[in-house]
C-alpha cells in the first residue's frame, strides 16, 4: 500500500500483527516529536495499540488492504492442491518458511499452511509432534490466513480449515 488512504473504522493487515481496524488518525508526540500516525488496533487483541506514522514508507509499507470474498474464493481454487517439496533440513526449511511469511504472499502462505498441515497428519499418525519451528511457523501462518478469510467471509475457523486443506467448497449459505 504505498499511497495509503485509510479512514478510521477501515480494516488493514499490518504485518505480522494480522487484521487491525484504524482506530484513529491523528497527531501524537513521542520522544519529543510529533507526527502523523494511523492508530491500529489488532482485532484479536484489545490491549495492544500500533502507532504507524503516516509519513513512514516502512511502516506504511507493512499494510496491505484485506482481499475481498471473491478474490479469496478465487485464490483458494487457484492455489495448487500439492504441497511445497519438503526441506529436510530444519535451519533451510525454517529460514524459507519465515520468508514466506515475510512476503505475506497469500498464496505460497495457503500451499505453506497444507504442506505443514500434511507433515502435521503424518507425524501425529506416527506418535510424534511437529519440530517447534515448523509449529511456531504453522501457528502464524495460521493466524494471519485464518484471521483475514475469516473476517472477510464471515466464518469460523472450523469452517474454514475443510475449505484450505480438504479441497471442500463453500456454499453461499456458508458464506455470508
Amino acid at each position: 500500500m504505498s499511497k495509503v488512504n485509510l479512514e478510521t473504522g477501515d480494516l488493514v493487515i499490518y504485518g505480522k500483527s494480522g487484521v487491525c481496524r484504524v482506530t484513529d488518525i491523528g497527531e501524537r508526540t513521542f520522544n519529543r516529536r510529533s507526527r502523523r500516525y494511523y492508530i491500529l488496533k489488532p482485532i484479536d487483541d484489545d490491549r495492544s495499540t500500533i502507532y504507524a506514522p503516516t509519513d513512514s514508507e516502512q511502516a506504511v509499507g507493512k499494510m496491505r488492504r484485506l482481499l475481498t470474498k471473491d478474490e479469496i474464493l478465487q485464490l483458494v481454487s487457484q492455489v495448487p492442491q500439492e504441497p511445497l517439496p519438503w526441506i529436510y533440513n530444519e535451519h533451510q526449511r525454517k529460514e524459507a518458511f519465515q520468508q514466506i511469511l515475510a512476503e505475506g504472499d497469500r498464496g505460497k502462505l495457503i500451499q505453506m499452511l497444507r504442506t505443514l498441515y500434511l507433515q502435521k497428519k503424518k507425524r501425529t499418525a506416527a506418535g510424534r509432534k511437529l519440530y517447534s519451528s515448523d509449529e511456531q511457523i504453522f501457528r502464524a501462518a495460521e493466524k494471519l490466513l485464518f484471521e483475514e478469510f475469516c473476517t472477510v467471509l464471515h466464518l469460523k475457523k472450523n469452517q474454514l480449515i475443510p475449505f484450505l486443506f480438504g479441497g471442500k467448497s463453500l456454499t453461499s449459505a456458508e458464506i455470508q
